[in-house]
């Protein structure tokens, strides 16, 4: 099974992590869920790498965002005294990610910031029934890799049953993992990515990396509904508008006869917006989820000063029975 096993090692400095989106059937629901070990955006996790080789293990969290009516945040960090691992299942506090043949099933039990409010529930979510590799994203060479992306489940169905908020819904989902030797900011200025959920089931993913030598790498590839992987000629460069408050910029590519719109921002923040908008090509409309990171903004003092007020670690042990 393609998905990473809870239990593969990371090293110190490094990071893995679960990640998925999904978009509800009726269009009024997202949510993005993503479990770390390693969390790549922590304050806490930056400010002891400065100090030299740190556990992974000691920095992991679940970040939970619920976008629509309600919303929600979520993403406390925790030590490795509330971390349980073993090759289906991973718990982080009193959440839990699990595999079972070809399903996942997430518990949530969370916190959100800023008011404080509980977030319980359950997602699951359906994986096909075949293998994808992992694609080194800082070279070409996976033998010299230091980080990959792997898609898990491109296109699939999930439910959402969460009993607080009281929300329940269906739609469809991508799944994928990432996972690295050393930190993001080391290797990486910033990126671009975006996936498009096409109306048979196939997945486009586009991904622009630039390191931090200002080298440029781009990968456009279609994963059709039964895991065949065709690369794809995406030339065209749409620049989107800024987000209205942290003025990320934007730009999504696409192949030359695909226009955007109904630009939805998600998330706004000093060094990461996450997006959402409709492609039209030929008359077809698909779904789109899109995100820029900009990795010189976060390795800096007044950024990871502001980020402790969303993302509160707790040192204090908490395991779910």
């Amino acid at each position: 099974m393609s998905i990473p096993s809870f239990t593969e090692s990371v090293n110190k400095n490094g990071y893995r992590w679960w990640y998925l989106d999904a978009i509800s059937d009726d269009g009024q629901h997202a949510l993005t869920l993503i479990v770390f070990i390693g969390s790549v955006f922590s304050p806490y996790y930056a400010r002891a790498r400065k100090r030299g080789l740190t556990p992974a293990g000691n920095h992991c969290a679940v970040n939970v965002a619920l976008y629509g009516a309600p919303w929600r945040w979520c993403m406390t960090e925790r030590t490795d005294a509330s971390v349980r691992r073993s090759k289906e299942r991973l718990s982080i506090g009193k959440s839990y990610i699990h595999l079972n043949e070809r399903k996942i099933s997430i518990s949530v039990n969370e916190i959100s910031t800023p008011f404080l409010t509980r977030v319980r529930g359950t997602v699951t979510i359906d994986l096909p029934d075949y293998d994808l590799l992992a694609v080194p994203l800082d070279t070409d060479d996976a033998g010299s890799a230091q980080h990959f992306w792997q898609p898990v489940a491109p296109q699939t169905r999930i439910s959402v049953d969460l009993t607080s908020p009281a929300l329940s819904w269906q739609g469809a989902a991508y799944v994928d993992s990432n996972y690295g030797d050393v930190p993001l900011e080391s290797s990486f200025s910033h990126w671009v990515w975006s996936r498009s959920h096409e109306p048979d089931n196939a997945t486009t993913i586009h991904y622009d990396v630039t390191d931090r030598q200002g080298n440029h790498s781009q990968k456009s590839m279609r994963y059709a509904a039964n895991g065949t992987v065709t690369k794809l000629d995406a030339p065209k460069t749409h620049q989107l508008a800024p987000t209205r408050y942290w003025r990320i910029p934007r730009s999504a590519r696409t192949p030359d006869n695909v226009n955007i719109s109904e630009l939805q921002t998600l998330e706004d923040t000093p060094f990461y917006s996450r997006s959402r908008f409709i492609e039209t090509h030929d008359g077809h409309q698909q779904s789109t989820v899109h995100e820029s990171l900009y990795l010189d903004r976060f390795d800096t003092r007044w950024v990871r000063a502001l980020l402790p007020f969303r993302m509160p670690r707790s040192t204090r042990p908490v395991l779910l029975d």
